[in-house]
């Protein structure tokens, strides 16, 4: 489900709507390096749901969702830059992304449960054509640069 992360969803804190506001140009960036890398204009959209969500802010995160997703240093963006300008870097990697990504959508999903003991912090996955970095509430902030370790690949492609 999307939900309108933005800084312009009163809904959310406004120590959130301010983190989003301030790494804007650094959102613009990684997005623009992604097309780049990847031949592919995604679409972005942040999904979860208002619990997830208020767990994740209620964690300490409430002023640093926007430098946790979108940082120019630190980000889960800029760390996928790293994963798909490596990966693409070999053509038929490029373009096996470019047909699995038919949907051409880019998706942070934000999950209310835990993460799964032994499990990725933040797995990628491929799904019925989108492209999804997954946090899971209570760990949003943990590795991420796990992120651009990520072999393309490696990541699971799941259809229905």
């Amino acid at each position: 489900m999307a939900f309108n992360f933005s800084q312009s969803n009163k809904a959310l804190p406004l120590k959130t709507r301010m983190g989003i506001r301030d790494n804007n140009e650094s959102f613009e960036t990684s997005l623009a390096a992604i097309r780049t890398a990847t031949g592919i204009d995604f679409a972005f959209e942040v999904h979860g749901d208002v619990l997830a969500f208020s767990k994740a802010i209620d964690e300490r995160y409430e002023d640093r969702l926007g430098e946790i997703f979108f940082g120019a240093s630190s980000g889960v963006l800029q760390s996928l830059v790293t994963c798909l300008t490596n990966g693409c870097a070999d053509e038929m990697v490029q373009e096996d992304l470019q047909d699995t990504c038919s949907a051409k959508l880019l998706v942070f999903r934000v999950k209310l449960e835990g993460r799964p003991s032994g499990g990725l912090y933040h797995p990628l996955s491929i799904e019925n054509g989108v492209l999804f970095v997954d946090f899971y509430a209570d760990a949003v902030w943990s590795n991420v640069d796990e992120v651009g370790w990520t072999k393309l690949e490696d990541v699971p492609r799941i259809t229905a």
